[in-house]
């Protein structure tokens, strides 16, 4: 098994445990934010929750550098790639332009 692989799926084992442990809500989606940005090698990473009342997404976890920015963020359902997402339990590419319709 290739190292790289290895040393990915120890840090997933890692999160895994610190969620199971954790009493803390937030703090368990912080730490899979912080390890899918990580994992993916990516340069950020969110995660959002759908609040009914105002029909809009919310960010409840994001990466350090954007965290206090992105929970004033209010994403709409209609116009977004992330609202798309949301009402068609699908997945979007940056390519597609599908979620303007």
């Amino acid at each position: 098994m290739d190292n790289e692989l290895v040393i990915r799926l120890l840090q997933l084992q890692d999160v895994i445990r610190e969620v199971n442990s954790s009493l803390e809500f937030e703090m368990s989606l912080q730490s899979i934010a912080d390890a899918a940005c990580n994992l993916t090698s990516s340069v950020s990473a969110s995660i959002l929750r759908y609040d009914s009342t105002a029909d809009v997404l919310l960010f409840i976890a994001a990466t350090a550098s954007q965290r206090e920015f992105l929970r004033q963020v209010r994403i709409p359902l209609e116009g977004s790639a992330a609202g798309w997402t949301f009402r068609h339990a699908s997945q979007v590419s940056a390519a597609d332009k599908v979620f303007l319709i």
